[in-house]
């Protein structure tokens, strides 16, 4: 619809001006054509000889008109042979430069329905969102409330519609799409709070917190996952978190989200953020997108958030560390237990587990005296057996005294009836190290606790026998 650079003279029928690429070498190139499209550099180019300068291009692909087979001008309407729009062939819808063309071919809310543009006018824009350009905050102009307008270039229209009419929690709520030649609007509910990337700009949060706000997260990707047909996010990271006031946790952004597609080998467009992305968003998996590839971007997440780091610069230490090993590990056998529902199985293992989680003194205390309550045993009588006042004892569960003794915690343990696994995890809480095979003692303390002897005589009588030390307190 506008003219631009014209073929030069003497080689104008073999040569662009722009590149120098052969025209005649060029599929489907005729010098007759009143225009062409360079397919070297994309520049268009107008035929001297030609009756008219104007270039036509089709409103519904861009493809210019003037190079396809039979187009003329004067023929009122023309039905683009790439992509099928009828287009309209009108001496008044032309532009001045080429300039003036591009704004209008860019132009944001172009095709767009009358309809669309009456809704879209009802709100104003307030400011641009942290440094997003095509992300605003407006304000409806009857009520004043605050909604987000996106403007998206990359999306699946197909999820955002079933979000529209299907909410998910601890998502944003989808209020109206309006699409157009450019791009898709989308105006959603304002989240007001912190996102958990501004949060870390004061440091690494404390575990506790850490692992709550995973859980939240968790209960989103629940909501996607748990569908009859998967939606994958694809891009979970701590810039896409966000905190309400309350407490609440809102995972934002499913621009780039699709459904899940199990016979795909690939992803039809690589997308996610750099680190949390897994493999296969990338290109290197063996199969498309799934929810194991969020599953993977969270066991990213929590390490970040609560580290600072990605795991491949410094891992999360604790009882926190397996459950993000197991979301970002690589082994296929092990990314097959993290298959489907086995994503609400992390969130509830860290719901089950926080306050054991906790990151401080006290995730000893929970975790000995909860065990207890299970296995209905009195604390008076832990005490007793093992050998403590009432009172000295009471303060070592509660954290007030920190016994360096190991012995006495193992004398605790076997109080409580507690399994190999549950002593290991106490001890390891208490900041002592584990039950260990490859020493003859630990050996010996293994074998009672597997074979249900908690007998503090018969254990001593083994380690006699064996020429090692009494576990008892008269053996202090």
């Amino acid at each position: 619809k506008y003219g631009k650079r014209d073929f030069e003279e003497a080689e104008v029928y073999q040569y662009c001006p722009r590149c120098d690429a052969n025209l005649t070498l060029q599929k489907g190139y005729d010098p007759s054509l009143p225009n062409w499209t360079c397919l070297g550099c994309g520049e268009t180019l107008v035929n001297p000889d030609a009756d008219s300068c104007v270039v036509w291009y089709c409103d519904g692909c861009g493809d210019c008109l003037g190079s396809q087979p039979g187009f003329d001008e004067k023929c009122g309407t023309w039905t683009c042979v790439k992509c099928g729009f009828v287009n309209r062939i009108d001496d008044g819808e032309l532009f001045a430069s080429a300039e003036e063309y591009e704004r209008y071919a860019n132009a944001p809310f172009a095709g767009m329905t009358d309809d669309d543009l009456l809704e879209l006018s009802l709100y104003e824009v307030c400011k641009v969102i942290s440094d997003q350009k095509n992300v605003f905050l407006v304000r409806r102009r009857d009520d004043k409330a605050c909604f987000v307008e996106k403007f998206l270039t990359t999306y699946d229209r197909g999820v955002l519609d079933f979000l529209l009419d299907h909410p998910v929690p601890h998502i944003p709520n989808i209020v109206s799409i309006h699409e157009g030649r450019n791009c898709l609007v989308e105006i959603e509910e304002f989240v007001e709070g912190e996102t958990v990337e501004s949060l870390l700009e004061k440091g690494p949060l404390p575990l506790r917190e850490a692992v709550r706000i995973t859980m939240g997260v968790c209960e989103a990707l629940k909501g996607l996952h748990g569908l009859p047909r998967p939606i994958v996010h694809r891009d979970v990271k701590p810039s896409n978190v966000i905190l309400r006031p309350d407490g609440e946790v809102v995972l934002l952004d499913v621009n780039v989200a699709k459904w899940h597609e199990p016979d795909k080998a690939n992803d039809t467009r690589y997308l996610g953020t750099q680190n949390y992305a897994a493999p296969e968003q990338v290109g290197y998996g063996l199969a498309s997108s799934s929810p194991k590839s969020d599953i993977y971007a969270l066991g990213m997440f929590l390490n970040v958030i609560y580290t600072g780091f990605f795991p491949k610069e410094k891992k999360a230490e604790g009882e926190v560390w397996p459950i993000i090993e197991r979301c970002i590990n690589l082994n296929a056998e092990l990314n097959e237990l993290l298959e489907g529902t086995k994503l609400g199985k992390i969130g509830d293992y860290l719901r089950e587990n926080a306050k054991y989680l906790a990151g401080d003194e006290m995730a000893f205390s929970y975790y000995f005296k909860d065990l207890l309550a299970q296995k209905r045993i009195k604390l008076k009588d832990v005490y007793s057996f093992a050998g403590v006042s009432e009172s000295y004892g009471s303060k070592i569960l509660s954290m007030d005294k920190h016994a360096k003794n190991r012995d006495l915690i193992l004398r605790f343990c076997l109080a409580g009836r507690f399994s190999w696994e549950e002593t290991n995890r106490a001890l390891k809480l208490y900041g002592m190290s584990e039950l260990y095979a490859k020493d003859p003692r630990d050996a010996c303390i293994i074998v009672s606790i597997n074979n249900r002897i908690h007998d503090l005589g018969t254990i001593d009588g083994m380690l006699e026998d064996n020429g090692l030390k009494k576990l008892s307190p008269d053996a202090e």
